[in-house]
């Protein structure tokens, strides 16, 4: 089954702090082939996420409705 996360690209100069009390998670992608890309995800959406998939499951990241990881 695949689980898909939808992301959105974040400013590095906002506060992670800032983020998290606007309700939304910071992260980072990463892998080999490709820069880091700093994101954030709806607290929301990710409690949903992780609710229905289970706390190890693995994620397709949408970032934008543009790339998918």
């Amino acid at each position: 089954m695949s689980h898909t996360l939808q992301a959105h690209r974040r400013d590095l100069k906002v506060n992670p702090k800032a983020l998290r009390k606007d309700g939304k998670v910071p992260a980072i992608v990463y892998g080999p082939g490709f820069e880091t890309i700093p994101v954030y995800v709806a607290v929301k959406d990710y409690t949903k996420a992780i609710a229905r998939a289970g706390e190890g499951a693995l994620f397709e990241v949408k970032i934008d409705e543009e790339e998918s990881f």
